[in-house]
């Protein structure tokens, strides 16, 4: 009498390979998910990094402009209709007098005493973009030439006047919709600028932005 072979399998069952294909998916579900947040968490690290360098830049290159000006020469205003705030009161655009030249310079009257250039505007547009204008002076605004006497801030340009300067660059981007940038004119020679600054990365369920930043700075203005 012959023994039986044993039977030799030649492939899966199809159960098996059911259970195969779900098991498969599942730990392709879970990469997907692990790879996903991975990238969103880089690149939302990396937008704030940008974000902050941005942001301190900006104030940077603000407070460098106000160390050089006078006090008496500063303008404080609401940001659009060019009315001046109160002296202690935070306003969304400031105007001031410059000594420095074109090239970045400074130049002297014949007694030593620095000479007036320019008058400096920082303002936000409604795209929510920091500006920084210049006018020079005797370019149909007073003072009419440079001097070695500060100009009053009442005689400077109009918000409207330095939006139409050829002389503008764009300082940054981002900023924030809701509080933007504020000056206040602390005491006689001291102006605080507190910046906000905010990006949309990725939405979330509560509609905010993503990346939001905070810079504060004082500065001592130069005094004559």
């Amino acid at each position: 009498m012959r023994k039986p072979t044993p039977r030799t399998s030649l492939g899966f069952t199809l159960l098996e390979l059911l259970v195969y294909s779900l098991l498969l998916g599942f730990v392709m579900f879970c990469i997907y998910g692990i790879l996903v947040s991975a990238i969103r968490y880089f690149r939302t690290e990396q937008a704030a990094i940008e974000l902050q360098g941005a942001a301190l830049a900006a104030v940077s290159n603000m407070s460098a402009d106000l160390i050089d000006t006078d006090a008496d020469t500063i303008a404080i205003t609401n940001g659009t209709t060019d009315t001046l705030v109160s002296s202690g009161t935070a306003g969304k655009a400031i105007k001031f007098a410059s000594p420095r030249t074109a090239s970045g310079g400074f130049t002297q009257d014949g007694s030593g005493n620095l000479m007036w250039q320019k008058w400096v505007c920082y303002y936000v547009d409604s795209s929510n973009w920091l500006h920084c204008s210049e006018i020079y002076f005797g370019t149909g605004y007073t003072p009419t030439a440079a001097t070695s006497t500060a100009p009053a801030n009442t005689s400077a340009p109009t918000l409207v006047q330095f939006q139409a300067s050829s002389n503008h660059r764009i300082i940054a981007r981002n900023v924030s919709s809701s509080n933007g940038i504020q000056y206040t004119l602390t005491n006689t020679t001291t102006v605080s600028i507190n910046a906000w600054f905010e990006q949309s990365v990725f939405s979330n369920a509560s509609g905010t932005n993503d990346n939001k930043c905070q810079i504060q700075d004082q500065v001592r203005t130069r005094n004559n």
